[in-house]
């Protein structure tokens, strides 16, 4: 695994949330850089090349639709693990529909399966 594919982009408004993820994967050698909305994420996104990207669905400017919505258009393939409290069926069927790889929710995961979902899906 090249560096360029160790590298995550986790996408949380929730910064209590983010900091638990963010210090799990870089324990485990991920290099990890961190968006509070979607707009952000997709600014980083243009300039970086990540091997996962792990997205929260419900955030300011632009939700985790969009930025799946965006990616999808332009035909960006990187793996996307969708990590969401959001429980209604609908919103995994559309998430997964948007090219998500993955669909789990916050508060059923521990990190150490966090990490191995990375993994799994890490080029």
């Amino acid at each position: 695994m090249t560096d360029e594919f160790k590298k995550i982009l986790v996408v949380e408004d929730d910064t209590s949330i983010m900091k638990v993820e963010v210090y799990a994967l870089k324990e485990e050698g991920f290099k990890v850089d961190m968006a509070r909305n979607g707009a952000e994420a997709l600014e980083l996104i243009k300039k970086n090349d990540y091997g996962v990207i792990l997205l929260d669905l419900v955030m300011p400017k632009r939700t985790g639709f969009d930025v799946m919505h965006d990616l999808k258009l332009h035909g960006n393939k990187v793996p996307i693990l969708v990590f969401s409290n959001m429980t209604e069926a609908v919103s995994k069927e559309e998430a997964l529909r948007l090219g998500a790889r993955d669909y789990f929710h916050k508060n059923k995961i521990d990190l150490d399966e966090l990490v191995e979902k990375v993994k799994k899906f890490i080029s």
